[in-house]
Order: C-alpha cells, then structure tokens, then sequence
C-alpha cells in the first residue's frame, strides 16, 4: 500500500494519521526538504525518514511502487498531492500493478496565491511557470500562454522555476528581467516598465507579503523573501482592484 501525503504550504504535517508499520519517504524533487521538516515528520510518526529521491520517483518509479506490493509505504510530498506530474505518475504505477492507494489533501499554492490576491478564481487562465533561462536553453511558452489569458481577459498566476540541487526558486529579480526579454523577443505589447503586477512573497508565513505595483517599481524596491510567485492580472472588476488594493501593503 502507498499513502501519499501532502505537506501543504509549509511542512505542515498531519497529526492524525495512523502509520503505524508504514515505511516513511519524503519527496525532496518538487517541494523544499530542510532538516527541520524532517525532525517534524520523525516526531508525529516515530519513524525514520527517507529520502526519496527525483531519480528514484521518476526513472525508478516501477522499482519504488513495486516495494508496496508487500510492504506499507507513506510519501510525503509538498503542497497538495496530485498536481505534480511525478504524483500522477506514482499513484499510475499503483494502478498498474493493483498497489492500494490512498491520498490526503492539503493546501496548494494554487488556491492560496489566489484567495489571498482577491482576485476571482473563476478569471484565471492557463498557469505558467517561469524557467531559468541558460545560454541555450530560453523558453517562451509561459509568454505565450500569459498572453492567450490576457487576449481573454484572463489573469495568470506564474510559478517561479524550482530547483531541488540548491533548494532556492528562481530569484524574483532574474524572472522579471526573463519577462523583459520575453517581451522584446515577442514583440506583443502587454509586458513593460509600467505593467502592474502582483507579487505573492511568503504566503502563509508571518512575512507574507502582497504587492501591487508596476514592473520597474517592484524590481527597483524588491523586498528580501524567502518564496514567492508572480501574478500578472488581466482588465480587474472593480471588486477586484478594491480588494487588492486593501490587502497589498
């Protein structure tokens, strides 16, 4: 049996689960693994923690599945489980080979970005995530789906590349300068020094910040945060512009 467990927002782990001759994974490729969770994991379970790897989630998948077939395992995994591709993969593989499967939801950075905006959930488009860009590696479909949702009068709520190497997301500095350059690489208008935007630094934390602000102003009186992610809003309802106003600081 597999139980995939979402940690939320923040590590936020359950208290009422019964693992009791379970085998304890945590995922460390999508969601941040510091010392501290790990502790946290260990006293509500009384268990050892292992760590499970990208490699061993993705090209070894089959083999990690194939250990419930006669054993009990519980995955823990940031945010809320299943929007991950490499979820869906894992609860597919326990399909395929008849492994019991259970999922426990928790908060996801989706709908916290946008509750805390204000903004309405039902006016979103496609979400994008913004990647690092390298010498030969610059991708353009995140503008080009920001723009579709602005075409319909969409906002679009951007996730900043995550890498698990170094722990750290895209800095929010690097994602606007990829923006700029998006934009005069596409040459379609919507993206520019007095754009505003919405910046979502620290959700669910004491430090949370919402700010709302044109491009050049945010990327000159950037404040420190430790995560954050971006909202560029399409035409705003006059209930939107006024909630957003009172809860940006």
């Amino acid at each position: 049996m597999i139980k995939l467990i979402g940690l939320g927002m923040y590590g936020e782990v359950p208290g009422s689960l019964d693992l009791s001759g379970f085998e304890i994974y945590v995922e460390n490729y999508t969601f941040l693994v510091n010392e501290e969770l790990i502790r946290d994991i260990e006293r509500a379970t009384r268990k050892t923690v292992k760590i499970a790897t990208r490699s061993m989630l993705e090209e070894g998948v089959s083999d990690f599945v194939s250990m419930a077939v006669d054993r009990d395992i519980a995955l823990f995994v940031g945010g809320d489980p299943l929007i991950a591709t490499t979820h869906k993969i894992i609860y597919l593989e326990a399909l395929s080979k008849n492994v019991r499967f259970e999922v426990y939801h928790s908060s996801s950075v989706f709908t916290y970005a946008i509750g805390e905006s204000g903004l309405d959930f039902y006016r979103f488009g496609a979400v994008c995530t913004v990647a690092a860009w390298r010498d030969n590696y610059k991708p353009l479909a995140f503008y080009d789906k920001m723009y579709n949702n602005i075409r319909l009068g969409l906002h679009t709520l951007l996730l900043l590349d995550y890498n698990s190497e170094s722990g750290k997301s895209l800095n929010m500095r690097d994602a606007i300068d990829i923006l700029k350059k998006a934009e005069d690489s596409r040459k379609l208008g919507f993206i520019n020094d007095d754009t505003k935007i919405v910046l979502m630094l620290d959700l669910g934390t004491k430090a949370q910040r919402i700010i709302f602000d044109s491009v050049s102003k945010i990327y000159s009186d950037l404040p420190s945060y430790s995560m954050g992610c971006i909202i560029i809003p399409g035409p705003l309802t006059d209930l939107e512009r006024e909630i957003l106003e009172r809860v940006c600081k």
